[in-house]
């Protein structure tokens, strides 16, 4: 009886050891592929660096924070979980890589980051634009530029002469444009320059190592980095709250007393701390320095026979909260002020488009950011195309 007990044991005990073993080689080739996937990405991101950070080769960095983009590149940009190719033309200006058409340009598209496009050119609403249209675009935006940069951007096409003598100005009027106007941007003496004031941006000490990891990443292992930003910006880890209450769009429905405080300060939205950032000048003085650009970027272009109309489209809060300051009645009246030739309003299709789909945000904007992915572009390059098609 003992013996046969003893055997029992001795076949479960080797039935378990074996499951052991198997579950070790099971993890240790696991392991180990990870090691090589590991070793294989860090040596292929430093093989084949990417302008991660517009410093290299992308940027052209100048005094007093000006800067502009380096002419005849073509490099992999690298915004949030997306890579791109960017590729700039012998003037410096985003273009696709198509062959470029012939003669002048019909139309420039003057703006930010939204202008510049964070996706391919081809996802991005200036190509979508191009690619469905005979007439020759330069696109002129450029990450984090504002009015009266628009304007000086604008002077230099036309110093080149690569502008037709009558065109068409585009300016894609950003959100952000008034906090960059209220508290960046000034006007120099050969080009803008921007104020240097902000100190170290906040960081929730509970953050400090998914930042510290995701820089690692950035800059080491492009794949891994991809693969961690898929997770991080994944709705079931990082639900969007951030995309929604960022302070550079706020000034629509949050109250600019609330936002005229100095730059650094804290500002607590639903319990997330934001830098304010909207001194010196404040909420309206940044909206009064856009109308003065504008204005003279208009005069401009009359004086050389041309037409300017003004893009504008919502960030995902002007889409989610009540709006106690209405953009596009802004807009409206900043063009019959200014005497421009029109408003290319996407807003009320994004808002028609928010009512009937509860997922829009996943639908018409890049996980994770404000940006617009494919098909919240196409949306406005469908506009461009009503507009523009007779011109």
């Amino acid at each position: 009886m003992n013996k046969i007990s003893y055997s029992a044991s001795s076949y479960y005990l080797n039935i378990l050891i074996r499951g052991l073993i198997a579950i070790s080689i099971f993890i240790g080739s696991i392991f180990f592929a990870l090691i090589i996937f590991f070793i294989a990405d860090y040596a292929y991101a430093n093989l084949r660096p990417i302008d991660k950070t517009g410093g290299t080769s992308l940027m052209l960095f100048k005094d007093q924070g000006w800067y502009e983009l380096n002419p005849n590149q073509k490099l992999q940009e690298q915004w949030g979980k997306s890579t791109f190719e960017v590729i700039t033309d012998q003037l410096g200006f985003r273009t696709g890589s198509n062959k470029p058409k012939s003669g002048k340009a019909d139309i420039i598209f003057l703006g930010d980051s939204f202008t510049f496009g964070m996706n391919p050119w081809e996802e991005s609403f200036v190509g979508l634009f191009d690619n469905d249209s005979k007439l020759k675009i330069i696109n002129a935006g450029v990450v984090s530029y504002s009015p009266t940069a628009y304007l000086y951007t604008y002077q230099k096409a036309l110093k080149t002469e690569a502008l037709k003598k009558e065109h068409i100005v585009v300016i894609g009027l950003d959100l952000s444009d008034v906090q960059d106007e209220a508290a960046y941007y000034l006007t120099g003496l050969t080009h803008p320059i921007k104020r240097q004031f902000w100190g170290k941006a906040y960081q929730d000490p509970n953050t400090n190592f998914f930042i510290s990891m995701q820089k690692f990443l950035q800059n080491n292992m492009r794949l891994t980095y991809r693969i961690f930003m898929l997770v991080a910006n994944s709705p079931f880890i990082n639900p969007p709250e951030n995309v929604f209450i960022t302070t550079r769009s706020a000034f629509t429905w949050e109250d600019w007393n609330v936002l005229n405080q100095k730059p650094g300060e804290e500002y607590t939205p639903f319990g997330r701390k934001h830098y304010v950032g909207y001194a010196p000048l404040g909420v309206a003085g940044g909206l009064k320095k856009i109308n003065q650009n504008i204005a003279e970027l208009v005069k401009l272009a009359k004086k050389n026979n041309s037409k300017v109309y003004l893009l504008i489209y919502p960030w995902p809060a002007q889409i989610k909260f009540a709006q106690k300051f209405n953009w596009s009645n802004y807009a409206k009246n900043l063009c019959l002020e200014t005497h421009c030739d029109g408003v290319i309003d996407a807003t009320p299709i994004f808002i028609d488009y928010a009512q009937k789909n509860p997922n829009w945000y996943f639908h018409l904007y890049t996980a994770g950011d404000v940006h617009f992915n494919r098909n919240g572009n196409q949306i406005i390059s469908n506009e461009l195309k009503k507009k523009l098609s007779h011109e």
